[in-house]
């Protein structure tokens, strides 16, 4: 930095004549105005860019931690957390929806229609169970029972019908 510092100096000092007689020319302030305007860009912009070995790392660990929620996520949900459990579910009803809308090749415009109408995503799924799936909202895990009309066990049974679940996901074409 203090090489840089007194290069800019040495600079100064070297183009002082230049500086004073451009200065009186109206063209020669204008293009100095535009070399400091100019100078001044390539500075802020190399202090607001990160390093190469700073963006390597924190693009590193960005990733761990992502892999890691993954694992944890899914493990409280087998140990029994509500929660986790209630996300699960969540997660597999996204991964149901982007499979009928890729499946049907559905435009946006239709994808929208075919969510707004009830009857419409009911005979285009199919299975009543996986229907009942696409239904599912977060409505939080104060009350637990809600869920149970929509065919999703949390609590005790959630692996077992996770797992029927998703296979019938994972089979739906």
């Amino acid at each position: 930095m203090l090489v840089l510092i007194a290069l800019v100096v040495f600079a100064i000092v070297l183009f002082l004549p230049f500086v004073s007689d451009s200065w009186s020319d109206p063209w020669g302030r204008y293009l100095m105005f535009l070399v400091v305007l100019g100078v001044l860009l390539l500075v802020l912009v190399r202090l607001a860019m990160p390093r190469e070995e700073e963006r390597a790392v924190s693009e590193a660990a960005e990733i761990e931690i992502r892999a890691e929620e993954v694992e944890t996520f899914m493990e409280l949900a087998i140990q029994g957390q509500p929660y986790s459990q209630l996300n699960v579910y969540m997660e597999l009803k996204h991964a149901l929806l982007n499979r009928v809308r890729v499946r049907r090749n559905l435009s946006e415009d239709r994808w929208v229609y075919v969510l707004s109408n009830p009857n419409v995503l009911q005979r285009l799924v199919g299975d009543p169970e996986l229907y009942r799936l696409t239904m599912l909202e977060d409505k939080g895990t104060v009350n637990l029972a809600q869920y149970q009309r929509l065919g999703v066990v949390i609590g005790d049974g959630f692996l077992e019908r996770y797992e029927k679940l998703l296979r019938k996901v994972e089979q739906w074409s």
